[in-house]
């Protein structure tokens, strides 16, 4: 699903494209999500959160749909997160329709 934000003509909510850049309240959401996963008090220092582009498969039909001026299917931006715990770098992906992180396999 795409995320919806309120910059839109008198604050009505906009939806991000797929691949647009995460926008700064989805940065926030991201962290805060990730933050909640671990025990109060716990120092996490965050070095990326950026968009985790969709799967090919995933997007192909959106574009082509975009591309022949069709309604466009709905698809869950997710978040790269990248982050260090006590001098261990952790990576987390999570899509902001499911709200729960799930680490990214190696």
């Amino acid at each position: 699903m795409s995320a919806a934000h309120p910059n839109g003509a008198n604050g009505s909510p906009t939806l991000s494209h797929p691949l647009g850049p995460l926008s700064g309240e989805e940065i926030t959401q991201a962290s805060g999500l990730i933050k909640a996963s671990w025990p109060e008090g716990v120092d996490l220092h965050f070095r990326v959160v950026t968009l985790r582009e969709p799967a090919k498969a995933e997007l192909a039909p959106y574009l082509k749909a975009e591309r022949a001026g069709e309604p466009t299917t709905s698809i869950d931006r997710r978040a790269f997160v990248v982050y260090y715990f006590r001098g261990t770098v952790c990576r987390q992906c999570l899509g902001f329709t499911s709200k729960h992180p799930a680490d990214l396999p190696t």
